[in-house]
């Protein structure tokens, strides 16, 4: 889908799928579902070392901590405040 990001096996993509056909449906209905993507530069990135956010940082940007499997659209304060922590 993107010039030289070549796909992966389908044992590192999805789990519960053994069937390629089956995979590869599913795939072409979210792709048709939701057809919009949307390729972005990462301002930050530490994997090793992140700052830590704790429950009361959380509270403060958001006023309650907000679901993470399925997060909620992020306002233009909170991003703000959120990348002042990450970049410190």
């Amino acid at each position: 889908m993107v010039p030289g990001n070549p796909p992966l096996a389908l044992e590192k993509t999805d789990r519960y799928h053994n069937d390629l056909r089956h995979w590869d449906a599913i795939y072409r209905l979210r792709a048709k579902t939701w057809s919009i993507f949307h390729a972005c530069e990462p301002l930050f990135c530490e994997l090793h070392h992140p700052p830590a956010i704790t429950e009361a940082m959380m509270r403060d940007i958001f006023g309650h901590i907000p679901g993470t499997l399925n997060p909620p659209a992020v306002t233009s304060k909170a991003y703000e405040q959120l990348r002042r922590l990450a970049l410190g």
